[in-house]
């Protein structure tokens, strides 16, 4: 499954780098600002994963067709190997992860929750590195022990 935070992620780097303020990150950031507008409106009615389910394919599936064919459109347009370039490169290249969760109600539209969860052991694990190779294996068996 794709992570959508991702390819916003990219979007706002290459918004960063761009010179114009409504220029081709900003509309691709608008289209996923859709998407997760969505996404908050299911959270606020307090939706069933069929009901999502069902979000889902009535509006977030209109709001990615459009967005894929802009993508389509704008590829070629772009300077290859910036900012730009590569964050339409990424959403093509995973697009298929990425509308994955559009397919089941359960699924959430990125990753962000796992990521968070994952922090502290990531975290650990890389002071442990930086401490000797020893502590940082001890720190890691405690994490997945515990």
């Amino acid at each position: 499954m794709g992570c959508w935070a991702h390819a916003r992620r990219k979007y706002n780097n290459a918004l960063k780098a761009e010179s114009k303020s409504k220029g081709r990150a900003h509309k691709a950031i608008s289209f996923i600002s859709k998407l997760y507008k969505l996404e908050t409106q299911a959270k606020n009615k307090k939706l069933s994963s069929d009901e999502r389910y069902q979000l889902r394919q009535k509006k977030a599936l209109s709001i990615l067709t459009k967005f894929k064919t802009w993508l389509d459109e704008v590829q070629d347009k772009v300077t290859t190997g910036s900012y730009i370039d590569k964050a339409i490169s990424y959403n093509i290249n995973q697009w298929h992860k990425l509308i994955r969760y559009v397919e089941d109600g359960h699924l959430g539209i990125d990753n962000n929750i796992t990521e968070r969860d994952i922090r502290p052991f990531t975290t650990s694990r890389k002071i442990g590195y930086s401490q000797n190779q020893s502590t940082g294996l001890r720190q890691a068996q405690y994490f997945i022990v515990s």
